[in-house]
Order: structure tokens, then C-alpha cells, then sequence
């Protein structure tokens, strides 16, 4: 059990969180959004506005004196840096910022998501949301002289910025629920109302913000009057706890630890994994190169077997000797193998197609791959042997054969047409910010390139009995059937990693999750006799006697692995590739052993005097080759369908409750936009330049008529359409106030026609009477009034300066 507390932006102006990047010429910084095209606030950027309104918080008088300890809560501090490094022993009261916020002596435990709008808090499947027209607009700025107050050349800029309108909501998530972590969330409600504006020239009138709690949030434990509001509540705890009487440190409150009853049926037991992706998930492929952080395309085994045993080690104490025992049984002794999640293609918004790496055999064309639209067929050759080809043998075609890249989808390919899939990734850029001075700190400046959300992964979790299963559930929280939030990667406090996993248990004995569909001895039925194609699904890290890691593929270790007769087997063509991987240990501090490992889709073809039998191997498959099998390294297939082209071959998977049902479509911002896009259609058929402009000439006096209406448009755009309707059939005449207030017989009439009495501008006066009156009947389809308008008003004004420029 922990807490969640969820808080809602409501924006009193338009705001601006860029991207880091613009789109084309016509945007130099595009707003951030997510893969769906919903604008969206970053974790970062949250973690660093609460950071920044906790730091403002302290400085006041009442704080400052009892918990301004460190240079992180304290500018006039030097050392230390962080709370509890300047002795040995643990200090009993640590700042805020540190204890919210973590220090290399203290892990913060409290998790902040990105915020989306309201009712779109699933991200969806497709684009729905425009650059520029939803939820945003295009403006145009200028740098201004300080000196000559004037704009200087070529200073010229434009920027998307976010629609005031918007309402977004996020969640500051602990694992803890105690009377220091209700502290905590008393002191993050206090630091959230502390927030008064966000993102780009906040000074200037951008972003200006209210943070507050939403009511439906509840929590146990907290002293409130009966009608009294969970936020006010929090922050009656604030005043009490941190005001009123000094708290010391946090004390971590573990759950109790039931053994899970045992077993008779010890069986082992197959689960598949669904992912779906729902922020950019960061993992590093490498240590930090210069300022850029780049994942790998997958999520490996390690990541997740360290994010599984991160929740274990948070709920459960690891100096309980039962716990202990069985936290090392499943995660670090192998019980459980801990598969890594492979990208998967989204097929019509319910069903996935599982992938796999492209096998470095199989080869196209280097000018016309197979996967392109040429006219000339292109073949897939997979190499069996070193004899075959090594040119393209389509007809008038002597290209040299390359090995296709990526990932390759498993299902039928239709017309010979191989499919691939890149999972998408994006590319996010970060700052650093001062509290001091409240700006960038110089170089500062770095980059994530993450995997995209809303995208789907898939893997098979394997346990070596039911009672390890059941273990891992204890452990973990994690069940069959039921969605399952967990948080891997890089940044995982700070709105990125966060993933949800269905598990679904495998009743039948197929060889691997992507291969349900056919058994091992189909598959070696439909290639060359007495030939196995082993390729490699994931890495594989492979040491040989001496401890030096293997780089090829070799007869001695091949045969050892997979438990075959060395005489009897050949190897003939191998394609193989290598890198490295590192890792980096979360609970003592260092990096991990770097390891040399063979690349997924490494593949080698063995050549058999006589096939063993099909059980030796689907042993083999099942148990993979290599070291750190437990962590996803080493699993293997033979005879992959996507050598003969997956003929007949439909793998499909549901995604039930995976699916990304997204509301976007029919958000009311969306829907403005579309009905916004109609009303001005019929603003651009009103044709207003035939009246300001007869015969091509400029008539003034229409111009100083119309830019007037327009003008008294825009006051009146809150008043009801009834009365606006009333006022402009009354153009040309006195106001029906000013008549009543004077009375009609002393008012008189006027002989002389005024221009809206005239031809030309009755008949202008009608149209747009007709067109107020079709806002008026169809408010459901078009705009609200006062935007109907204001477009209006908009548009006739544009239309003026238009003829008065020519």
C-alpha cells in the first residue's frame, strides 16, 4: 500500500514547454507533445517546479532557521553539498530537499509522472491532435533593443504555444505509507500550491498556473473536520508537522512477509508478458556519451528483473533471513528467468504482431531491398551455406546482397514482401536550472533519446515451479490477468519509464511465445536436409575455458552448449556481431561488470550428419545457451519461420486490456477545432471584399463602416446572440436605448440613408445577420459564441486592412 497523490494544473494563461527542437521554417520551437499529438508536461519539468517551489518555501522565516542545512536548501551554505556528508553519522534532521528529493545519502522514493490533459490521461494510438490548430497556436516574437527599443534585424522568431484552456493532471506516486511519508505528501501539497507559473517566459506572462489537489484523491490517516478538503487537510498537517513542531528524519515501514503455502504440483509454468509503453522509456545502451543519453530498442532482461526486485526490496525488509532466502532464489539464483521484451507492431488498434531481430543471414538487395515497392522482384536469400551467391539474382540485377536491419514481424508475408519494424524513438532535451537566479545554468544542457510512448513489447516470464510463481506474486505484487504498473529505465522519478504489463499464463507447450504456431519439426521440414539455422533472439554472452568471451560462432562451445555430439555436426555459413554490455549496480553505487556479447540476430547454420531427435532440440530452446540466462541473455530458436516467409503463419495477439482507446478524437478542444475549421468556411464565403473594394477601388468610406462593426463585434462577444442579433438589424439607425431614452416623438426620423441603409451595405448587414443567426441555431456544431464572434469580428477586420493595402 503507498500513496498517490493526484494534482491538476489549471493554466490562467498560454503557456510554452518546447520540445527542443522546431518543425520546418515555419516553427522555430515546437510545443512538447507526446506520440499522439496531446501537448504534454514532462516528469522533469514537474520534479523541478516542485523542487524549485519547495527551495522558495524554505527561505521563508519560519523554515529557513530549522531546515535550511545544506547548499541545496541553503544559498548561503557552501558545504555540504547534500545532507549528511559533512560526518560519518546519520544526521537526525534532514532538509526537505533532501529527504523529498533524494541525495547520493538518502533515495527519494517518491515517483512523478507526466501530466496530460484531463480525460486523456491514456495515451492514444494515432495522431489525432495537429501541430499548431489543437490545443495550440502559432505566434510570432521579435527581440526588442534594449538599447534603441526597437526590434532588431533578423531577430525575428515564431513559437507553438499551448492553449490556456488546457487542464492538466499528474501524479506524485511512494511506495511508503507511514506517518513520515504523510509528512512527506503534506509537504508536496504545500509545495505544489507554491507554484504560480510554468515553462517559457514565465515572467512575461506566460504560464501563469494554479496547482491544486483533486478531491477524489483519499488517504488514510489524515486528521481533517468533517467537511473539510483532503488538500486543506494535508496542509493543516504541514502547519502542525513542520511549523508548528520539528520532525525528524524518515523511518522506512516495511510490510510483513506471509510464505507462500507450498505446492504439491511443482510444474513449471509459462507466462507471456504484454507491455505497452505509456512514457519514453530510457535504457542506456552504453555509459553517458558527452550529453546524450541513447536507449537500446528493447527492454532487456536485466532492466527487468531490477525493476521487479526494486519494488520486492521497498515493500518487504531484506534483513529478514525468509525474505531474503527467497528474494535470492528468484532474482539472483535463477527461479525465474526474466525474459527481455522485444518490440512488438500495433495491428489495427487491437491486436499486436510480435517481431523479432532481423537474422544477420538473411539477405536482400542492397539497391532494391525486398521490402521496397520496385517494380523488379527482389528476392530474400537466406544464406544456408558459403557456396550460394553473393550478388542479387533478379533478373537485370547484379547488386551485392546486404542483411536486412531492425526488426522483422512474425506473420505470413504476403507477395514475398518482407515486413520490417523500428520501434519509434524520440529525442527530448533537458536543463538545468539554478534556484538562485531561477535560470539555465550555462552548459547545462543534455539530451534523451528515449523509446516513444504508446508503443507495445512483448516476452515470455519463465518460473521453474508453481511455488517460485507464486514467491515472485508475494514479492512483487504482480498477478495474472490484471494490468501492472512497474517503472524501468533511466529517469524513472521524473515522468519516464513508466510501463504497464499484462501476464497471461501459457497452457500448452509451444517452443517460444513468437513460434506458437508451429512445432519444431515443421520448421526443420521446410528447410535444406539435415540443416539447422540457430539464431539468436537476444544477446548471448559466451566465455570459453580460458574466460575469454566469445566473438564467433565456434564448434567447441556450440556443441557444449546445446549438448550435441561434436563429430557429428559442421558449421557452415555463420553471420555474427558483437557488443557490449554494461550495467550499473542501483544498490551499491558502481557499474557492473562489462561483458562482450554476441548480438541478437546472430545467426549460424549447422550442417548435421544425422538430425538429433526433435525433444534434444526443444531443450535446447527452452533452455537457451550462455551466462545471465536468468536476465534475458542467450535464448535461441531453430529454424525460424521468417526464413521460408512465415507461409501460413497468422500471429496475432489480442490486446484486451492494453488496447489505447484514447478519447482525443472527441476531446472538446478537438472538436473545436474541427467546428472552428467549418465556421470558417462560411466566414471565408461571406466575400466581404466585394463591398470595400467596389471596382477595384478602395471605397474608405465602407472600410471605416465595417472596421467599426468589427470593433463593436468584439465587445459584444460575450452578450447573448438574441441581442446582438436585435442591435445589428438596427445598424444605420439610432440605438433603440437612446430612442426609448429620449422618446420616439422627439427623436424624429432621419430623411438622408446612412451606408448600412444603402444597397451595398444592407445586403452586407443581411448576410452576416444570417450567418449570427446559423451560430445562434447551431450551437451544438459550431463554435461557442463568443469564438463565433470573435472569428467573425477577426475576419472582417482582416478584410479591411486588407483593401486598404491595396
Amino acid at each position: 500500500m503507498g500513496i498517490t497523490l493526484t494534482f491538476e494544473i489549471t493554466l490562467e494563461s498560454d503557456y510554452h514547454v518546447g520540445a527542443g527542437h522546431g518543425l520546418g521554417a515555419g516553427v522555430d520551437s515546437a510545443l512538447l507533445r507526446d506520440r499522439d499529438g496531446v501537448p504534454v508536461l514532462r516528469g522533469t519539468m514537474l520534479a523541478g517546479l516542485l523542487r524549485d517551489a519547495l527551495w522558495r518555501l524554505i527561505q521563508t522565516e519560519p523554515l529557513r532557521e530549522r531546515y535550511a542545512l545544506c547548499a541545496k536548501s541553503n544559498p548561503k551554505i557552501q558545504t555540504p553539498d547534500y545532507c549528511g556528508q559533512a560526518s560519518a553519522e546519520q544526521s537526525p534532521v534532514v532538509c526537505p530537499i533532501c529527504r523529498i528529493f533524494g541525495s547520493p545519502r538518502q533515495r527519494k522514493h517518491w515517483h512523478i509522472t507526466s501530466a496530460r490533459p484531463e480525460k486523456l490521461a491514456q495515451i492514444g494510438g494515432d495522431r489525432l491532435w495537429q501541430v499548431g490548430e489543437t490545443g495550440a497556436l502559432l505566434t510570432r516574437r521579435a527581440r526588442v533593443s534594449p538599447r534603441t527599443r526597437r526590434a532588431e534585424d533578423q531577430k525575428l522568431f515564431s513559437q507553438e504555444e499551448g492553449d490556456g484552456q488546457l487542464r492538466f493532471r499528474f501524479s506524485v506516486e511512494s511506495t511508503q505509507f507511514s506517518d513520515g511519508a504523510l509528512d512527506e505528501a503534506a509537504l508536496l501539497v504545500a509545495a505544489a500550491r507554491n507554484v504560480r507559473e510554468l515553462g517559457r517566459s514565465r515572467r512575461r506572462g506566460r504560464g501563469e498556473c494554479i496547482v491544486h489537489l483533486i478531491e477524489p484523491t483519499d488517504l488514510a490517516g489524515i486528521a481533517r473536520a468533517p467537511n473539510q478538503s483532503l488538500q486543506d487537510g494535508l496542509l493543516d498537517r504541514f502547519k502542525n508537522r513542520w511549523l508548528d513542531t520539528p520532525i525528524s528524519s524518515a523511518q522506512t515501514h516495511f510490510q510483513t512477509y506471509t510464505l507462500p503455502v507450498s505446492l504439491q504440483n511443482d510444474a513449471r509454468v509459462r507466462l507471456q508478458i504484454l507491455a505497452r509503453i505509456e512514457e519514453p522509456v530510457l535504457i542506456a545502451e552504453r555509459a553517458e556519451a558527452g550529453n546524450q543519453f541513447e536507449t537500446i530498442s528493447h527492454i532487456s532482461g536485466s532492466t527487468l528483473r531490477g525493476a521487479l526486485a526494486q519494488i520486492a526490496a521497498a515493500q518487504f525488509d531484506l534483513r529478514d533471513e525468509t525474505v531474503y532466502r527467497d528474494f535470492q532464489n528468484i532474482f539472483l539464483r535463477g527461479e525465474v528467468n526474466f525474459p527481455a521484451l522485444l518490440p512488438a507492431f500495433g495491428w489495427s488498434g487491437e491486436y499486436i504482431v510480435p517481431t523479432i531481430p532481423a537474422p544477420l543471414n538473411l539477405m536482400t538487395c542492397k539497391t532494391y531491398p525486398a521490402l521496397s515497392n520496385a517494380r523488379t522482384k527482389h528476392p530474400l536469400v537466406p544464406v544456408w551455406d558459403d557456396a550460394q551467391p553473393h550478388t542479387c539474382q533478379a533478373p537485370k540485377c547484379d547488386a551485392p546482397l546486404a542483411p536486412l536491419k531492425d526488426f522483422v514481424m512474425v506473420r505470413d508475408f504476403s507477395a514475398d514482401k518482407v515486413t520490417t519494424y523500428k520501434p519509434a524513438v524520440r529525442t527530448e532535451m533537458h536543463i538545468e536550472v539554478e534556484p538562485q537566479r531561477g535560470r539555465v545554468r550555462a552548459g547545462a544542457l543534455f539530451g534523451y533519446a528515449a523509446l516513444d510512448a504508446g508503443q507495445y513489447l512483448m516476452g515470455e516470464l519463465t518460473c521453474a515451479s508453481e511455488s517460485a510463481w507464486l514467491r515472485l506474486q508475494t514479492l512483487t505484487g504482480i498477478g495474472e490477468g490484471t494490468a501492472f504498473p512497474i517503472r524501468l529505465g533511466k529517469a524513472t522519478r521524473r515522468g519516464y519509464g513508466r510501463v504497464t504489463l499484462m501476464l497471461k499464463r501459457l497452457t500448452s507447450e509451444p517452443n517460444q511465445f513468437v513460434l506458437a504456431e508451429q512445432p519444431i519439426e515443421q520448421r526443420i521440414a521446410n528447410t535444406p536436409p539435415n540443416v539447422v539455422m540457430l539464431t539468436l533472439l537476444t544477446d548471448a554472452i559466451i566465455y570459453d575455458e580460458w574466460g575469454r568471451a566469445s566473438q564467433s560462432f565456434q564448434k567447441a562451445w556450440l556443441a557444449r552448449e546445446l549438448n550435441l555430439d561434436a563429430p557429428s555436426v559442421e558449421l557452415g555459413a555463420h553471420f555474427a556481431a558483437t557488443r557490449n554490455v554494461d550495467g550499473f549496480n542501483d544498490q551499491v553505487g558502481l557499474p557492473r561488470w562489462r561483458d562482450l556479447a554476441l548480438q541478437a540476430g546472430s545467426s549460424v547454420a549447422l550442417q548435421f550428419r544425422a538430425l538429433p531427435d526433435w525433444e534434444q532440440l526443444r531443450r535446447a530452446e527452452s533452455a537457451g545457451i550462455g551466462l545471465r540466462r536468468n536476465e534475458g541473455f542467450g535464448q535461441i530458436v531453430f529454424n525460424h519461420p521468417v526464413y521460408a516467409e512465415c507461409h501460413g503463419l497468422t500471429t496475432t495477439l489480442d490486446l484486451g486490456e492494453l488496447d489505447l482507446a484514447s478519447e482525443a478524437s472527441t476531446h472538446p478542444l478537438k472538436q473545436s477545432v474541427k467546428y472552428e475549421r467549418e465556421w470558417q468556411k462560411l466566414l471565408d464565403a461571406l466575400r466581404l471584399q466585394t463591398y470595400l473594394r467596389p471596382k477595384n477601388k478602395m471605397d474608405e468610406h465602407a472600410c471605416a463602416n465595417f472596421a467599426a462593426l468589427a470593433a463593436w463585434l468584439y465587445a459584444q462577444r460575450e452578450t447573448a446572440l438574441d441581442n446582438v442579433i436585435v442591435e445589428i438589424k438596427r445598424l444605420g439607425k439610432p440605438s433603440s436605448a437612446l430612442v426609448q431614452a429620449i422618446g420616439e416623438d422627439e427623436h424624429g426620423s432621419r430623411d438622408k440613408k446612412t451606408y448600412w441603409e444603402k444597397s451595398e451595405g444592407a445586403e452586407a448587414r443581411d448576410k452576416i445577420i444570417k450567418l449570427i443567426e446559423r451560430l445562434h441555431a447551431q450551437a451544438v456544431k459550431y463554435p461557442p459564441p463568443a469564438r463565433g464572434l470573435t472569428m467573425l469580428a477577426e475576419q472582417i477586420a482582416a478584410q479591411v486592412a486588407e483593401a486598404r493595402r491595396v
